[in-house]
Protein backbone atom coordinates (compact mmCIF):
# COMPACT_ATOMS: atom_id res chain seq x y z
CA UNK A 1 0.00 0.00 0.00
CA UNK A 2 1.60 3.63 -0.85
CA UNK A 3 1.63 6.23 1.60
CA UNK A 4 -1.28 8.62 2.16
CA UNK A 5 -0.18 12.82 2.32
CA UNK A 6 -2.33 14.39 5.46
CA UNK A 7 -4.28 17.45 5.69
CA UNK A 8 -3.01 20.03 7.86
CA UNK A 9 -4.21 19.82 11.72
CA UNK A 10 -5.21 21.60 15.10
CA UNK A 11 -4.11 20.19 18.27
CA UNK A 12 -5.79 21.27 21.56
CA UNK A 13 -3.70 20.23 24.43
CA UNK A 14 -5.53 21.05 27.66
CA UNK A 15 -2.88 21.77 30.97
CA UNK A 16 -4.12 20.64 34.37
CA UNK A 17 -4.07 22.87 37.07
CA UNK A 18 -1.24 22.09 39.22
CA UNK A 19 1.41 22.50 36.49
CA UNK A 20 3.41 25.17 34.48
CA UNK A 21 4.62 25.58 30.87
CA UNK A 22 8.43 25.33 30.36
CA UNK A 23 8.94 24.16 27.16
CA UNK A 24 6.80 24.08 24.01
CA UNK A 25 8.07 23.07 20.18
CA UNK A 26 6.68 24.37 18.01
CA UNK A 27 4.93 27.68 19.74
CA UNK A 28 1.00 27.66 19.93
CA UNK A 29 -0.82 29.91 17.59
CA UNK A 30 -2.80 30.65 20.63
CA UNK A 31 -3.38 29.95 24.15
CA UNK A 32 -7.17 29.68 25.53
CA UNK A 33 -7.13 29.80 29.40
CA UNK A 34 -4.73 26.43 29.99
CA UNK A 35 -5.44 25.28 26.53
CA UNK A 36 -2.58 25.85 24.00
CA UNK A 37 -4.25 25.38 20.04
CA UNK A 38 -1.56 24.25 17.22
CA UNK A 39 -1.76 24.72 13.69
CA UNK A 40 0.07 21.77 12.08
CA UNK A 41 0.90 22.08 8.18
CA UNK A 42 0.00 18.52 5.78
CA UNK A 43 2.71 16.04 6.02
CA UNK A 44 3.50 14.02 3.23
CA UNK A 45 2.90 9.87 3.33
CA UNK A 46 4.86 8.16 6.03
CA UNK A 47 6.11 11.61 7.81
CA UNK A 48 5.36 12.55 11.02
CA UNK A 49 4.91 16.02 12.89
CA UNK A 50 5.40 16.32 16.99
CA UNK A 51 4.30 18.64 19.32
CA UNK A 52 6.26 18.45 22.39
CA UNK A 53 5.64 20.10 26.04
CA UNK A 54 7.77 20.02 29.20
CA UNK A 55 5.66 21.28 32.34
CA UNK A 56 6.86 21.34 35.69
CA UNK A 57 4.77 20.10 38.48
CA UNK A 58 3.23 23.03 40.78
CA UNK A 59 1.52 20.43 43.42
CA UNK A 60 1.58 16.82 44.61
CA UNK A 61 -1.09 14.36 43.59
CA UNK A 62 -2.53 13.04 40.05
CA UNK A 63 -1.86 15.04 36.99
CA UNK A 64 -3.61 14.62 33.30
CA UNK A 65 -2.77 16.62 29.94
CA UNK A 66 -5.65 16.04 27.69
CA UNK A 67 -5.12 16.32 24.06
CA UNK A 68 -7.63 16.42 20.89
CA UNK A 69 -6.27 16.23 17.00
CA UNK A 70 -8.84 17.16 14.22
CA UNK A 71 -7.67 17.42 10.60
CA UNK A 72 -9.15 19.31 7.57
CA UNK A 73 -10.53 16.42 6.28
CA UNK A 74 -12.52 15.75 9.48
CA UNK A 75 -10.45 13.18 11.10
CA UNK A 76 -10.62 13.06 14.82
CA UNK A 77 -8.57 11.95 17.92
CA UNK A 78 -7.45 12.10 21.70
CA UNK A 79 -5.35 11.01 24.20
CA UNK A 80 -5.08 11.64 27.38
CA UNK A 81 -1.73 11.19 29.51
CA UNK A 82 -1.62 10.82 33.87
CA UNK A 83 1.56 10.95 35.88
CA UNK A 84 1.37 11.02 39.57
CA UNK A 85 3.72 13.18 41.09
CA UNK A 86 4.95 12.31 44.93
CA UNK A 87 7.10 14.06 47.12
CA UNK A 88 10.98 12.76 47.15
CA UNK A 89 12.71 10.65 49.88
CA UNK A 90 16.53 10.76 49.98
Amino acid sequence: ASAVDSQAARVKVALPDGVTLDRRDPPPVRQDGRTLVFELPPVPGNGKQEVALQVKPTRLGELTVNAEVATADGLQASKAATTRVEQGRI
